[in-house]
């Protein structure tokens, strides 16, 4: 398919998109419709349903430990794919005696937690129509390039504006599109770049959208590991997402026993002075709140008294706690 061609067909996506975040919805959920006693179709915002809210029936004793909407909030939302994460994880490691790892696994759960407030930036009970889904082979175009249709609604559901599954997924997904199209482009991954700039450009009139573009890779990431319990590691954390900068990290998250009570509030400076720590454009954070998980940094004390940056270390340790048609 030529160039233009693959504008066409972003271009129409982008306005797909934008004509569904027209019409905002009051609860979070699947959309899932029924035949009324009069035999009309009527829709309705139900409990959340897709591949990780199905409890096997092997579970189904626990199935009130679970969270599966319909949501009311953003934070409900996101506080729900927490909780329902951490129950899944303690499902499948606790077996009576305290398992190896689960000391690792609630220092992970502590930094999910830590990070959900300043992620879930917008409260908002405004939620939009998205397709979980979104690669080439449900996406059908005309030999002119515009789109004729969109399958596989099946899980399709309404989520937050900031959700990952409002981006389409053969866009983020590197390792599979270098996969199928390496015999077609010299350079893949330049390509895949130019499709996501392409597309990202459409909606450069919406800021909170060009905050979700410039994000969206941490967004994926941590999203991922809200949902998928077994995703949560060290190794993913560290090397896969690169969200922190070592296991020791974690260890910062907190609070540290005991406590002087009652705890202050932070002062903006504090804020302002934390994100410098975590290499972040202040004025950037103040005005968007852009870089929504912050890589925390180990730091020893014996570094930080060398370089005479005492404060800064308290300050950092303090913080620290993604028929006519055919297949695109």
């Amino acid at each position: 398919m030529s160039r233009d061609r693959i504008h066409r067909v972003l271009s129409q996506l982008a306005q797909f998109k934008k004509l569904l975040f027209s019409h905002p919805r009051g609860s979070c959920g699947s959309h899932t419709s029924y035949v009324d006693g009069w035999g009309e179709t009527c829709y309705m915002i139900d409990r959340q349903y897709n591949s990780w809210t199905i409890v096997p029936d092997a579970y189904r004793f626990m199935k009130n430990r679970y969270n599966f909407g319909p949501y009311e909030t953003s934070l409900h939302y996101y506080s729900s794919l927490l909780h329902n994460g951490w129950t899944e994880w303690i499902k499948e490691e606790w077996n009576g005696d305290e398992p190896e790892g689960i000391t690792d696994g609630y220092k992970i759960h502590a930094f999910l937690t830590s990070t959900l407030l300043t992620y879930v930036k917008r409260n908002s009970n405004d939620f939009f129509l998205a397709h979980p889904d979104l690669h080439e082979s449900n996406i059908f175009v005309d030999k002119e390039g515009n789109i004729v249709g969109i399958i596989d609604w099946e899980h399709s559901s309404t989520l937050p504006k900031q959700a990952s599954e409002h981006y389409p997924i053969f866009l983020f997904n590197e390792t599979e599109f270098i996969k199928r199209t390496k015999e077609v482009f010299d350079d893949p991954l330049a390509e895949l770049q130019h499709w996501q700039n392409f597309y990202a450009k459409q909606f450069e009139d919406d800021p909170e959208l060009g905050e979700y573009f410039l994000n969206i890779k941490l967004i994926m990431a941590f999203e991922i590991l809200l949902r998928m319990p077994g995703t949560r590691t060290i190794d993913n954390l560290v090397n896969g997402f690169k969200l922190v900068e070592s296991a020791e990290a974690l260890d910062r998250i907190g609070l540290p026993f005991p406590w002087k009570a009652p705890v202050s509030p932070r002062t903006k400076n504090e804020e302002a002075s934390d994100a410098k720590a975590v290499g972040h454009d202040v004025s950037i954070v103040e005005t968007y709140g852009i870089e929504v998980i912050p890589t925390v940094k180990s730091v020893s004390e014996d570094e930080a008294l060398a370089e005479g940056q005492v404060d800064e270390l308290r300050s950092l340790n303090s913080f620290a706690g993604g028929e006519n048609g055919r297949r695109f």
